[in-house]
């Protein structure tokens, strides 16, 4: 364990944030980004057969892909200069399985509104992933919790302070590696001018006497209320003596645009391709022509191909609607997209067990957006959701709470570590 907090800041019971090294990462992304489109930008000016053509649109994407990184790069530089470098005061240090993980953060804002403040505790696993040269870190969350801070007032602005009660069956934190987990406290701030934003890694450890926090302040869950008619990921509607959870079109957003935008560059790329191919096969005398028949033709269709996929999968995944209802100790399922779809009824007696799991999220590590999903399982082997798209575990266990009610069965959260390890294992290179 020494070894693992042999970190200055942990030492000195404190956690730093590492966004100092993200902005460096970051501008350091621009300056590639720009050094690699200004001379795609200046061949596209000067060369006028190629405009109008596959490589003129994919010179676009690419310059607004770059314009996307300047603007995040702005946004981090503009949070920076506002709130600086932070440390948060850990409340016990370190934090342990089975007991507390928490402690204090001054922010230099006067805003006391504690709606305004968010602090998530997740639990990531990191795995480097390889296949012959290709290495690829992956961080997924494995479990997370969200509060409401406590917000007091602070010579400087507010101290924010908050406690979490942590499971004792999660690994703690472990040295970097190929394959080792990480604890992250995030902490969000939405408040005049620019928000804030910060991941701050904490040590959690396995101890025989669990530590708690000297002045905890166990936060509540964020206000997630689902009555009533409004527009959002869920809702929930009580009609004619039955309950009815409706999770309209388009709650993934975000996964949803994602696969879209990925399908049209992989599109794009085959069009390119083709654009390619078409010139030289057409051309007499054609240098390339059977290296460009026998090679680049499967290529365009691979690419191709899983472009379409892609794009089908985000239209897919933001267009379809789930409706679910509990009536008369009865379940409908009904999956639609565009109102066409199917539905499937069985009785409540039917149910085996109701699981609930993080089967998604967008982006990387502890400031990942997390996405769950609920479903059924039935006593003749076969299941039905019950929920998806859920984003974050304020709300995932809100639905789950509504849940439970209805059926009278209790919503167990599944463990994500074996399907990570399995995957690990997967991708490391059997030893010669």
């Amino acid at each position: 364990m020494q070894d693992l907090l042999d970190r200055k800041d942990w030492r000195r019971g404190r956690a730093r944030s590492r966004a100092a090294a993200e902005l460096a990462g970051i501008w350091f992304a621009v300056t590639i980004w720009t050094a690699l489109s200004v001379p795609m930008v200046w061949k596209l000016t000067t060369e006028p057969q190629l405009r109008g053509t596959p490589w003129a649109w994919l010179i676009g994407l690419f310059v607004f892909v770059g314009v996307w990184i300047l603007f995040q790069a702005l946004r981090q530089s503009g949070e920076w200069l506002r709130f600086g470098r932070m440390e948060i005061e850990l409340d016990p240090s370190p934090g342990s399985l089975g007991g507390h993980v928490g402690g204090s953060l001054r922010v230099g804002v006067r805003h006391r509104d504690p709606e305004a403040y968010r602090v998530t505790l997740a639990c990531v696993r990191s795995t480097l992933r390889s296949s012959g040269e290709n290495r690829s870190r992956r961080e997924a969350v494995v479990w997370s919790s969200e509060i409401v801070p406590s917000v007091e007032r602070s010579s400087r602005g507010v101290r924010l302070r908050f406690t979490f009660q942590v499971p004792d069956d999660l690994p703690p934190s472990e040295p970097r590696s190929e394959d080792y987990t990480y604890w992250s406290i995030r902490v969000v701030a939405r408040v005049p001018g620019l928000d804030l934003d910060r991941a701050f890694e904490v040590p959690v450890v396995a101890a025989d006497k669990p530590a708690l926090a000297s002045t905890p302040a166990f936060g509540d869950p964020p206000s997630a209320s689902l009555e009533g008619p409004r527009a959002g990921p869920v809702r929930v509607e009580r009609r004619d003596g039955a309950t009815v959870l409706k999770y309209p079109a388009g709650r993934e957003r975000g996964i949803s645009t994602g696969l879209f935008i990925a399908g049209l560059v992989f599109v794009g790329f085959a069009g390119g391709g083709g654009w390619f191919l078409a010139q030289e096969l057409l051309s007499p005398g054609g240098t390339f022509a059977w290296i460009a028949g026998l090679v680049g033709v499967p290529m365009v269709v691979l690419f191709g191909s899983v472009g379409l996929l892609f794009a089908l999968l985000g239209l897919y995944n933001g267009l379809n609607a789930l409706e679910v209802t509990f009536s008369d100790g009865q379940l409908e399922v009904r999956r639609s997209v565009l109102g066409i779809g199917v539905g499937r009824s069985v009785p409540f007696d039917q149910v085996e067990g109701i699981e609930m799991k993080i089967n998604g999220q967008l982006g990387q590590g502890s400031k990942a957006a997390v996405f769950y999903g609920i479903r059924a399982h039935l006593r003749n082997g076969s299941s039905m959701p019950m929920g998806d798209g859920l984003r974050g575990p304020t709300l995932a266990e809100e639905v789950a709470g509504v849940i439970s009610d209805e059926v009278g069965i209790p919503v167990r959260l599944v463990d994500r570590r074996r399907k990570l390890r399995k995957r690990a294992r997967s991708s490391t290179p059997d030893p010669e």
